[in-house]
């Protein structure tokens, strides 16, 4: 079948309040694996809108996980048996053979997920094809792949943190808990065209263009511009 129905079926509803104390809202399709019906998903501690983020990943600290990751112990195991460094040359070695690892290991991962997540935007986007509905299958299958491996390090992740702090009231889920003041963002807009518009004049010009047409009408007794 080429033609694919696409329809916006789920919207959030939020009260006046929520909206005041939450000013930094961001809702976003998630694209599933094994379903043509997406989900959206609210973020309610959404960075301000053009804020600069580190990824903590990509930051070097020791994780307990690393002793169950082969090449992590292989760095830990050729650094740690060399006769020529002292201790503090070695963790310094360490900290930097690590970190690098760190950061392709998880670099990897995630440009593939990134790119699977752009190609089905263009696919369920774009104009239906012949080949559209498999290509969409294939990207959606190895999508799901990749989140079950990414889903399986941070369930590790979660699971230790539980273990070491869960039973005692700690900051960390205090943290977890607590809001941040957000406002909401949105990343692009489709216009008249059809095309993509990402620039914030380019989507405040689709936006004011959007509502002239439809608040214009020909028949109104009022001639008053809205």
């Amino acid at each position: 079948m080429i033609n694919m129905v696409k329809e916006r079926l789920d919207k959030f509803l939020v009260s006046a309040d929520a909206i005041e104390n939450m000013l930094y809202l961001a809702t976003k399709v998630v694209r599933q694996s094994k379903s043509d019906h997406y989900a959206i998903l609210m973020n309610m501690m959404c960075c301000i809108p053009h804020e600069n983020f580190r990824d903590s990943r990509m930051l070097f600290k020791y994780n307990v996980y690393w002793a169950k990751e082969n090449e992590a112990r292989d760095i830990i195991k050729r650094i740690w048996t060399e006769n020529n460094m002292d201790i503090l040359d070695k963790v310094e070695r360490v900290r930097e053979n690590l970190g690098l690892w760190q950061y392709n290991h998880y670099r990897r991962i995630n440009n593939q997920i990134h790119g699977l997540v752009e190609r089905i935007d263009k696919l369920v986007d774009g104009p239906n094809r012949k080949n559209t509905t498999n290509l969409l299958k294939s990207a959606c299958f190895k999508l799901g792949h990749l989140y079950a491996v990414e889903e399986g390090y941070w369930a590790q992740r979660a699971r230790i943190k539980w273990l070491m702090e869960g039973d005692r009231n700690t900051h960390y889920f205090h943290m977890r808990a607590i809001s941040r003041r957000k406002k909401n963002n949105i990343d692009r807009l489709k216009d008249s065209n059809g095309t993509w518009q990402y620039d914030k004049s380019d989507i405040c010009k689709v936006t004011r263009d959007y509502f002239h047409d439809l608040f214009k009408s020909t028949s109104a007794s009022n001639n008053d511009p809205v």
